[in-house]
């Protein structure tokens, strides 16, 4: 009799550790892949973002530092000395900021533009920055 008791509590303290012992539930969700050369996440799963395409011609890097007007996301990319690069955006009004360098010299500067579709930057040594051209494609 003194074993069935002792074995009933033994079930029971067992039962109520395991009753008792908080569990995490893991929700699933899935976030969008990260891409570098996106300012806003949302244009990863969406269409009616554009491409801003910018085109280092000098022989040091680009920094670009970027922000939305409107909802103030902010973004800093760099780009390589003589290479192209393309930042996906939300279309809509940017304030951006671009470092350069040209014979070790720093050159720096500053606008708002609005982003729709195809814009591309170039920036090169002599010359500096060079106009804004509207685009449809990405031939070079």
């Amino acid at each position: 009799m003194k074993k069935s008791i002792l074995f009933s509590l033994t079930i029971l303290l067992i039962f109520a550790f395991f009753a008792s012992t908080p569990s995490v539930a893991v929700a699933e969700s899935e976030d969008p892949p990260v891409d570098p050369w996106v300012l806003q996440p949302w244009c990863l799963e969406h269409a009616g973002c554009g491409k801003y395409g910018l085109r280092n011609r000098t022989d040091y890097w680009l920094q670009v530092y970027l922000t939305k007007t409107d909802s103030g996301e902010t973004g800093f990319f760099t780009v390589r000395p003589n290479d192209n690069a393309y930042i996906t955006l939300i279309p809509g009004q940017y304030e951006s900021t671009y470092v350069w360098w040209c014979s070790g010299e720093m050159e720096t500067w500053t606008t708002v533009w609005p982003a729709n579709q195809y814009w591309t930057d170039v920036f090169r040594c002599p010359g500096g920055y060079s106009n804004s051209i509207w685009r449809g494609g990405w031939e070079d």
